[in-house]
C-alpha cells in the first residue's frame, strides 16, 4: 500500500530501491524466479519462532547508575542571572560547534 511513498523518498535522495516481494495471506514464503516457483518454506522457519537463536545475555546495572537515579531536577535552584548562565554556556567548547565562525573568519582573512 505504501510502495510509491517509499519509492518517492528513495528517488528524492537519488537512491536505488526495488520491490522484492509481496506480503500475502498464509504462513508460507514462496520464492519465484522468472515467474516459476523455485522454493517454498514455512514463514516461521525464517524468523525467531522457527529456531533462530535468541540470546539472553546476562547484565547488571552499574553501581554508579544508582547515584544518577537519585538526582531530581526539582532540587536544582534556578539561577538568579539566566543571561550570565547562557553566556557562560555558549562559551564552552563542547556546547556547540563554532566551525561556522572560524570558517567564515578564515575565508575572509586577507580578502579586503
Amino acid at each position: 500500500g505504501k510502495e510509491q511513498k517509499v519509492l518517492d523518498i528513495f528517488d528524492k535522495w537519488d537512491l536505488e530501491c526495488e520491490e522484492i516481494g509481496v506480503v500475502t495471506q498464509g504462513g508460507t514464503v514462496n520464492y519465484y524466479w522468472d515467474g516459476e516457483l523455485v522454493g517454498s518454506l514455512p514463514a516461521e522457519s525464517a524468523v525467531l519462532g522457527g529456531g533462530a537463536p535468541v540470546y539472553h545475555r546476562e547484565w547488571s546495572e552499574p553501581a554508579y547508575y544508582q547515584e544518577y537515579k537519585k538526582f531530581h531536577i526539582s532540587t536544582v535552584e534556578e539561577p538568579a542571572d539566566l543571561k550570565a548562565v547562557a553566556t557562560k554556556m555558549v562559551a564552552l567548547p563542547n556546547i556547540a560547534s563554532k566551525r561556522f565562525i572560524y570558517e567564515q573568519y578564515d575565508s575572509m582573512v586577507g580578502t579586503r
